[in-house]
């Protein structure tokens, strides 16, 4: 009888965890998947990422698959050296294993969930933008040494918040000298901007380094001639 009666308990039991697992593994199919892209403001490659996740409660139930990508822009500015592709934490180049990636935008079964900052470089390096200053960088190659470079900085500083108003700058500059001094002139006014506004939430370390990194990026356009 209590044999009997455990065979049974087992079996309600198996049952009742065979049928978790199917319908888990069922609205995991259907609604967990997770995408994405991120975005390495050292080498400017990008990569799209994607797993697998049990929805409501985002446990991850797969490893990160990842794969990267590269437009002709970026295969330029590694190859031109209009970029310092170089991993400060490496003696090799090719290890980028230290190097920050950004995130440029996320979804969860093909909803955009976030899009980040990174966008607004990703979206000149990539698309039609991207033939544009592509093109562009070839026409001007003294102007594409004084820009390119100063985006890579301010990339690596996540302030990507700045780098549209470079390209328009750089469009509207004639000579490497005009478009330094104007690169200069902004990021002064911006930097300062952003760093009152951190003073101002107590975020007076991060104000002073971002000061202190800006006047670096500002003496180095002064000596372009």
């Amino acid at each position: 009888m209590i044999r009997k009666r455990f065979r049974r308990n087992l079996l309600i039991v198996t049952v009742i965890g065979m049928t978790l697992v199917v319908c888990v593994s069922s609205v995991t199919w259907l609604q967990g998947s997770v995408s994405g892209s991120e975005f390495s403001p050292r080498n400017f490659q990008a990569r799209e990422f994607h797993y697998w996740e049990i929805p409501l409660v985002h446990l991850q139930v797969s490893p990160i698959k990842r794969h990267g990508s590269g437009s002709v822009l970026t295969r330029y500015l590694t190859s031109a050296r209009l970029i310092d592709s170089k991993s400060e934490n490496s003696t090799r180049s090719q290890d980028l294993t230290n190097d920050p990636w950004h995130l440029v935008r996320w979804s969860r079964s093909g909803r955009l969930i976030s899009q980040a900052d990174a966008e607004l470089l990703v979206s000149h390096l990539e698309g039609p933008l991207a033939d544009q200053w592509h093109q562009w960088s070839k026409d001007h190659p003294e102007q594409a040494k004084v820009l390119w470079s100063v985006v890579q900085r301010l990339a690596l500083r996540e302030l990507y918040v700045l780098i549209p108003d470079l390209f328009v700058l750089a469009q509207s500059s004639q000579q490497p000298a005009e478009l330094a001094a104007n690169l200069a002139r902004f990021i002064e006014i911006r930097v300062a901007e952003i760093a009152a506004d951190l003073h101002e939430t107590g975020n007076s370390g991060l104000a002073d380094q971002l000061l202190s990194e800006a006047d670096e990026i500002q003496r180095d356009l002064r000596r372009v001639r």
